[in-house]
């Protein structure tokens, strides 16, 4: 990867992944003990999706690394690289919710969206 400029950002945030195969897309998420970030990669676009709307909501936190382009169109791009502080990976299980807890949710998200449209 590459140092990345502002230009560079605007170019990712523009454009998605082009020319890698659904089955071979991946995304990779590495840290170490010694190391205060952890580095993104990505080569699926709905990952892709996800980590840009946190760079235009925390630049502070996350960076664009690096990218790669198509050898034949250097429009396409092929793989993104972001990092942000270690502590922003998080490992969780499902939330399991009981029926009465999903119908109170149903509710209150219909109130909510009958004040909001009055």
């Amino acid at each position: 990867m590459q140092n990345t400029t502002k230009k560079d950002v605007e170019f990712v945030l523009n454009h998605n992944l082009r020319g890698v195969l659904v089955n071979e897309a991946e995304t990779i998420i590495t840290f170490s003990r010694l190391d205060a970030r952890a580095h993104v990669y990505t080569t699926e676009n709905v990952m892709l999706t996800k980590l840009k709307t946190l760079l235009r909501k925390d630049p502070e936190s996350w960076q664009l690394e690096g990218y790669t382009v198509s050898a034949e169109d250097p429009e396409a791009l092929t793989s993104v690289e972001f990092s942000c502080p270690r502590k922003l990976v998080s490992l969780r299980i499902p939330r399991v919710l009981s029926e009465e807890h999903k119908i109170k949710s149903a509710e209150a998200l219909k109130n909510a969206r009958a004040r909001k449209n009055t």
